[in-house]
């Protein structure tokens, strides 16, 4: 955005990015989220989330401090310098680990693609591990092409074609699923063998793999496993990139430490489990593939569109001297809200969080398991020791569920129409206290050609109102048990929901507009 200083915070916020920002006449973005804090209960951080007045507050506060400045251009700058060190510190990354800032997690997939190129004129053969359940323009980007025909610095584009037709040339994709024709989740060994063959095929070919470990998908999956790229990486070290896909954020910190140590790159947001303003990307590159090690001294033509000098680190000098474009204030405002999210997130005893995580992790499966019309997906069996081999926390935090009525799946359309019913306040005179909440949950994901499934999911932002908010109990038990009833008001809502897809295929009546203010 141009004219910064006489933008609003409501059009710096959704500024910077891809149409997925955009705010349709409802005041929501397409996943259901908004720009300020409203009524939802947030219950889809696996999607995206409506900003907490903490995350408005922080962004607002950085606005006032570029007005007041003298060089607005120089503040910026200083600021991304800021939120660099501070996402190093509270994730507590090594200090050799560089930190380059993306609009989005997508985008993070064009900078990992063009520091794997960087330095060699192979061929690239990049490989998508569960392309269905990644970010949507997942594999567009990571064939090196636009994804969305709005790209950040403004500009219209051709979804699907090349940002840079040097660079998508050389790129064959190869993806491979996670979930077999049933939907349901592939044998571990078998997906490891698949992936092995795949890279070893590539490599024979004397191409160059950039191999992708999705570190807990939209439905909580894990592949290929941890072993299976430590074999790769030591068998094959010249000729594989790996990159850790952790957009979902859903990671332990001594889990990012131990794959940035092994040489990994780490694609990570602050926009999904903590709960930050949609979207924020951030890839995080240790010493062997910073452009000074990799003779990389300019990005791919057509990056101006997508990156800023200011979001990429200090050190890249010459990356940042030939790179064209403006400051990103959306994106500045949008990882500020993010951060502090992040703050407020550690800033719960790691106890209290414990105690909260396990509590969600037991009441999903005790609230749904018998729900009319509802069955949960299989997830991996939660790890209660420090043996853990997965990157996750070794707690479950995303739900997935498929919808049945008349002893017929929903399909993604229909569970679509249920995503958009759960997030509107109903009129209902016998199910007040349930049609009238609005629940914002994960939107549905493909699980095969055939079926979707909707999502539950508890992020940091909902973790840090149980720890703190006295508003919902005095006790933490009985903060506790506020998010139990209120998990059982969602099952309600959704049993109601499909029984009426089975009888009448229509949506109850909205309340009006006007009781729907938001604060």
């Amino acid at each position: 955005m141009k004219n910064f200083v006489d933008a609003a915070y409501e059009q710096l916020i959704i500024s910077g990015g891809d149409s997925r920002l955009l705010l349709g006449e409802d005041g929501l973005n397409p996943y259901g989220c908004g720009s300020h804090p409203n009524e939802q209960l947030a219950f889809g951080s696996c999607t995206c989330s409506t900003p907490s007045a903490r995350g408005v507050a922080a962004a607002k506060a950085i606005v006032d401090r570029l007005r007041r400045s003298r060089s607005t251009a120089e503040m910026a700058n200083s600021i991304r310098t800021e939120q660099r060190m501070r996402l190093k510190t509270l994730l507590r990354l090594p200090k050799e680990v560089d930190v380059a800032i993306t609009p989005s997690g997508t985008d993070v997939e064009l900078l990992a693609l063009a520091l794997a190129a960087g330095g060699h004129q192979r061929r690239i053969v990049n490989i998508v591990v569960g392309p269905t359940e990644v970010g949507s323009g997942t594999t567009l980007a990571a064939s090196g092409m636009h994804y969305d025909h709005l790209v950040p610095s403004g500009r219209q584009v051709e979804s699907g074609t090349p940002v840079c037709s040097q660079l998508a040339d050389r790129v064959t994709l190869k993806t491979i699923d996670i979930r077999d024709d049933r939907g349901e989740i592939i044998n571990e060994v078998y997906l490891d063998t698949l992936v092995t063959e795949v890279v070893t095929e590539a490599v024979a070919s004397d191409a160059h793999v950039l191999l992708h470990l999705v570190a807990h998908s939209k439905t909580g999956m894990h592949a290929p496993s941890l072993e299976c790229i430590d074999r790769i990486s030591r068998n094959l070290p010249n000729d594989v990139t790996i990159v850790i896909d952790a957009a979902q954020g859903r990671v332990s910190r001594r889990g990012l430490r131990e794959v940035l140590n092994k040489g990994h790159l780490v694609m990570f947001t602050g926009s999904k489990f903590y709960g930050g303003p949609p979207f924020s990307g951030a890839l995080f590159v240790p010493p062997r593939w910073q452009p000074r090690h990799r003779g990389i001294t300019t990005l791919p033509s057509g990056f101006d569109d997508y990156f800023t000098a200011a979001e990429m680190p200090e050190s890249w000098t010459e990356v940042r001297r030939h790179i064209t474009g403006s400051q990103n204030y959306g994106s500045l405002l949008r990882w500020e809200a993010a951060l502090a999210e992040m703050d407020a997130y550690y800033r719960v005893s790691s106890e209290t969080r414990l105690v909260i995580l396990r509590a969600f992790e037991e009441s999903v499966p005790e609230i749904f398991n018998n729900a009319e019309g509802i069955q949960l997906l299989t997830v991996f069996p939660p790890i209660h020791d420090d043996t853990q081999t997965r990157l996750l926390e070794s707690k479950t935090t995303v739900f997935g569920f498929r919808a049945h009525a008349n002893g017929q799946a929903l399909d993604r359309k229909e569970l679509k129409e249920i995503h958009r019913d759960l997030n509107t306040a109903f009129n209902a005179v016998s199910t007040q206290s349930t049609m009238s909440r609005r629940f914002h949950i994960g939107q549905p994901v493909p699980l095969n050609d055939d079926m979707a499934a909707l999502r539950i999911a508890i992020g940091g932002e909902m973790i840090v109102r149980i720890a703190m908010d006295l508003r919902l109990g005095v006790s933490l038990e009985e903060r506790i048990e506020w998010m139990r009833a209120e998990l059982l008001h969602l099952r309600k809502k959704t049993e109601a929901l499909i029984a009426m897809r089975a009888t009448t295929h229509a949506s109850p009546e909205p309340i009006p507009d006007a009781t729907l203010v938001v604060n």
